[in-house]
């Protein structure tokens, strides 16, 4: 359903869509919302929602609660964070969240259980198979950290005000794209090397004065990287474009050219093994919050 540029408020969005129990796809560019109305988190059927250019101040915990969400759309609004929450969404595909002034991304240790439904005027019941899938949920979801987004393959937080990403995205095995371009990263988890299938590493305009491990020496279908507007060495930088070489050399199936790409690129940073050697604990594994206080359990 398309309902962008109607000037839509979060108090003027029609309450009665909590009874779309079919709704597939909700689009809601460009309206005047600072908030996600409540009655959204009833359509547990969504798979799609787009809130882009609208005026988002704060992503409620309460998205939690669409667990078949498999694209989410947050572009060119103004939010500072994420909820942690977000690690609930388990089939999520597609998270666009570039362009807002997000500072920190989500950290979970423990349990993390649904979030309470804010209470409306007539409240629905909730049906039998619903209130199982949530009970489930609430004891059965054990995320460790924002990398719990097991089906994640497209990440882009491109222009926000990021310094550090946890180490978790290391966990988000599916993960093609990450663009973390023209953000403040100071440094990178290690754990990211982790990810065999990434294709797009975009990391330009940031502040990375190095980068702990050799990407060419873990993820063999990686087709670019961007460096350039870092304070990285030179020898460094030049892994950008001995990244499209390789990536080219693959796609004429120049086998030879690859394999003396890479060997070229080891001499640079650590390689895969090396840095697995190291064990280092990554910071989000100290945080002992376990997301009871601020999410409570589902409400009635």
């Amino acid at each position: 359903m398309y309902l962008e540029d109607n000037k839509l408020t979060e108090n003027s969005f029609p309450e009665s869509f909590r009874n779309c129990k079919s709704l597939k796809g909700l689009t809601l560019h460009r309206n005047l919302m600072r908030t996600v109305p409540q009655c959204i988190f009833r359509i547990e059927s969504l798979e799609e929602l787009y809130l882009n250019e609208n005026r988002l101040e704060t992503l409620p915990k309460e998205v939690g609660l669409l667990v078949n969400l498999v694209e989410l759309g947050l572009e060119n609004n103004r939010l500072v964070d994420l909820p942690r929450t977000l690690g609930l969404l388990k089939k999520l595909k597609i998270l666009h969240a570039e362009r807002n002034r997000i500072e920190e991304l989500p950290k979970v240790r423990g349990r993390l259980p649904m979030p309470r439904r804010t209470p409306s005027p007539t409240p629905p019941v909730l049906s039998d198979k619903h209130a199982a899938s949530s009970i489930a949920l609430t004891h059965q979801f054990n995320p460790k950290t924002f990398g719990k987004m097991s089906s994640l393959k497209q990440l882009f937080l491109n222009e926000n005000k990021l310094k550090k990403v946890p180490g978790g995205i290391g966990k988000c095995e599916k993960l093609e794209t990450l663009n973390l371009e023209d953000n403040h990263l100071t440094g990178l988890p290690k754990r990211i090397v982790q990810i065999e299938g990434l294709k797009y590493l975009l990391l330009a305009n940031n502040n990375l004065e190095s980068l702990p491990f050799n990407p060419l020496t873990r993820a063999k279908g990686l087709r670019r990287m961007t460096l350039t507007g870092n304070q990285l060495s030179k020898e460094v930088l030049a892994l950008e474009k001995m990244t499209a070489e390789i990536a080219a050399a693959r796609e004429s199936g120049d086998d030879d050219a690859v394999r003396e790409g890479i060997q070229a690129s080891m001499g640079v940073l650590p390689t895969f093994a090396e840095v697995k050697e190291e064990e280092e604990e990554e910071e989000d594994d100290d945080d002992d919050d376990d997301g009871y206080g601020e999410l409570g359990a589902m409400g009635k």
